[in-house]
């Protein structure tokens, strides 16, 4: 599964990136089940001590929408929390660092499925400010959170 994620990373990311950065070095695998939530609250991934200048993406491997999405505002400050529509082959990024994200209760009846990654581009890192990631308790620092791409 590394190899395959760590593939995935070189051959469709980095032509998407263009410039060198570090990657969550294992990705979320997020099950968002039925009447149940996939994150606790709402909230910006700044809050968590994730840095400036990280891009959140989502691959679905299912399609999602409604309250078994991601809800995003479309920019920050703003109250127009929208559901994504996932679809499986979509590749979904987003500012999660600066824009409030998060889930409802899913009612559609469906579970949401999805390979959830981080990417810094890497003139943003600086490993003596990095703080400690809340779920897994890792520093948020290239050889614990983040590895470095490498061509």
């Amino acid at each position: 599964m590394v190899a395959l994620y760590e593939r995935f990373i070189q051959e469709v990311m980095d032509p998407i990136v263009g410039m060198p950065f570090l990657y969550q070095k294992f990705p979320t695998f997020r099950v968002h089940l039925r009447n149940n939530l996939a994150v606790g609250a709402f909230h910006n991934d700044a809050q968590f001590g994730h840095p400036i200048g990280e891009i959140n993406y989502i691959i679905p491997l299912t399609d999602s929408s409604g309250s078994a999405s991601v809800c995003v505002k479309s920019e920050p400050g703003k109250g127009d929390f929208k559901a994504m529509k996932l679809q499986v082959g979509q590749l979904i990024e987003f500012n999660g660092n600066q824009l409030i994200h998060g889930n409802m209760t899913n009612v559609t009846g469906k579970a949401r499925v999805s390979l959830d990654f981080r990417i810094l581009p890497a003139h943003y890192y600086q490993e003596s400010v990095a703080s400690e990631s809340i779920t897994l308790k890792t520093k948020l620092k290239e050889g614990d959170y983040y590895k470095r791409f490498q061509k």
